[in-house]
């Protein structure tokens, strides 16, 4: 799973709002310490993290990606599909 800001003004290297998480083996998966904002998330099949530092690679992600708001100190749950 990848999220970055919804905002790509901040789609900068070592972003905090820049993230990526494994699934579990249930399927469940964690992302933490995200400031509050509007994020794109996607799911991946693979996944190099040193990717989500490349503009062009966020930019092939966001068509596809579901986007979410998050308030501070907020908990969201959000269910994903890989494919189509």
């Amino acid at each position: 799973i990848a999220a970055f800001p919804a905002d790509r003004a901040l789609w900068r290297w070592q972003s905090r709002r820049i993230a990526s998480a494994r699934t579990g083996t249930d399927g469940r998966w964690i992302l933490k310490d995200l400031p509050p904002g509007d994020y794109l998330i996607a799911a991946l099949t693979d996944l190099d993290p040193d990717d989500l530092l490349d503009p062009s690679v966020l930019d092939t992600l966001a068509p596809s990606a579901v986007k979410v708001s998050l308030a501070d100190g907020e908990q969201k749950t959000q269910d994903m599909r890989i494919g189509g």
